[in-house]
């Protein structure tokens, strides 16, 4: 929720109140099994785009081998948000779209709600 706090202070004109959100959440140290590890690096992607490619690489790649949480459409969910991180927005949705499909309620409604969020702001 942090996360979307900044990026609606930052759709309206009131980028220093966003970076001083996104800063804090980009330095958060939540583990890779929670839906706010990916929320972490996506602030950190936004506040230093070149900077945090390599974290948002590491971060796919430890979910893709089991690093997530077992939950199938909670781990296409934060494999979206980590692929809308790296600047990858087509592939994100594939994954939100497939996450959209899974049978639990709460994972499909966050899934859906990713789909139509504002793009970021690189």
């Amino acid at each position: 929720m942090q996360f979307y706090l900044g990026l609606a202070e930052s759709m309206c004109g009131n980028r220093k109140a966003a970076e001083r959100r996104w800063t804090r959440i980009a330095s958060s140290k939540p583990t890779p099994s929670t839906v706010d590890f990916a929320f972490q690096v996506l602030a950190a992607s936004v506040l230093d785009p070149a900077r945090s490619q390599r974290t948002v690489e590491t971060a796919l790649e430890s979910l893709r081998t089991g690093g997530g949480p077992s939950e199938k459409g909670l781990r296409l969910y934060m494999e979206g948000i980590l692929l809308r991180a790296a600047g990858r927005d087509e592939e994100a949705m594939v994954r939100f779209r497939a996450g959209a499909a899974e049978s639990n309620l709460y994972t499909r409604h966050l899934n859906t709600s990713a789909q139509n969020d504002p793009p970021l702001s690189h």
